[in-house]
């Protein structure tokens, strides 16, 4: 996954996918041949539940600095399955917000592009995959964990399974480095490229189908996602200490500009 791009400060919802839905007539959609919504609908609709939980996540794990009560453990918990099932949704959904493009005499041709689609955004499907599978499939609870040292200390969580010796711990199929987890810190910020990075992937997909001219000036913007940004920046940020070495998601917010990459050069804290 590279991705490289900048938002603006605007109260409008301005997307990579969304901006070239719009370019097409309604002659160039084939929602109702396939029994689906508007594309422009199913997209926006899939997107805002899965920026929801991301934010209620986001709200719900910022509560962690300041209380390790019960009931804040378990709201973290359930916001964090949440927040994994509509966003491995919203994955699937961008399928089939393509496959309103092509007619259905154009199977071939649909099936090429989801290929090409699917291969581009495996490696961010994948890693949300695997833990809302795990979930959906195999009953596997999520486990909050906080990392204490002298600089300060970091919210996160692991997949919880079974473990060849009959005792539970972090999945090593999720989990391959055991005892390992995912500090809230960095997976928000990777959550945040990785919806960018499937939208422009999709628009682009759209795109070698319509031959619509890109617009280089295009100015990007999303209200929710300004606001997760904020949070983030004022309170995570620790990730925890196997990560310093992963590829680093940068989210950050300078003037009435929101920059995202990944990876990013910077290094994390």
């Amino acid at each position: 996954m590279h991705i490289t791009i900048t938002l603006y400060k605007e109260n409008q919802v301005v997307l990579p996918c969304t901006e070239e839905l719009k370019k097409l007539s309604d002659s160039e959609i084939y929602n109702k041949q396939r029994n689906l919504r508007h594309p422009i609908a199913l997209y926006n609709k899939s997107l805002n539940t899965a920026l929801k939980s991301l934010e209620e996540l986001t709200n719900a794990t910022r509560e962690l600095l300041f209380s390790q009560e019960n009931s804040v453990l378990e709201a973290a918990k359930e916001k964090t399955k949440s927040y994994l099932l509509d966003l491995f949704t919203h994955l699937e959904d961008c399928k089939a917000v393509l496959k309103t493009v092509y007619p259905p005499e154009q199977e071939k041709e649909l099936q090429k592009s989801l290929r090409n689609f699917s291969s581009l955004i495996e490696s961010f499907r994948k890693h949300i995959a695997i833990q809302a599978n795990k979930i959906k499939h195999n009953q596997s609870e999520i486990r909050t964990v906080t990392f204490h040292w002298s600089a300060g200390f970091s919210p996160g969580y692991f997949v919880e399974s079974v473990l060849p010796n009959e005792v539970l711990g972090p999945d090593p199929e999720v989990h391959p480095q055991s005892n390992s987890a995912f500090s809230y810190a960095r997976e928000i910020r990777k959550s945040i490229c990785g919806i960018f990075f499937v939208s422009n992937a999709l628009a682009t997909a759209i795109r070698e189908k319509t031959k619509k001219p890109i617009d280089n000036q295009q100015r990007y913007s999303h209200p929710q996602i300004e606001k997760i940004s904020e949070i983030i920046r004022l309170y995570f940020d620790f990730y925890f200490p196997d990560e310093i070495h992963k590829p680093n998601p940068r989210v950050e917010l300078k003037n009435s500009e929101i920059k995202i990459s990944y990876p990013s050069k910077t290094k994390p804290k």
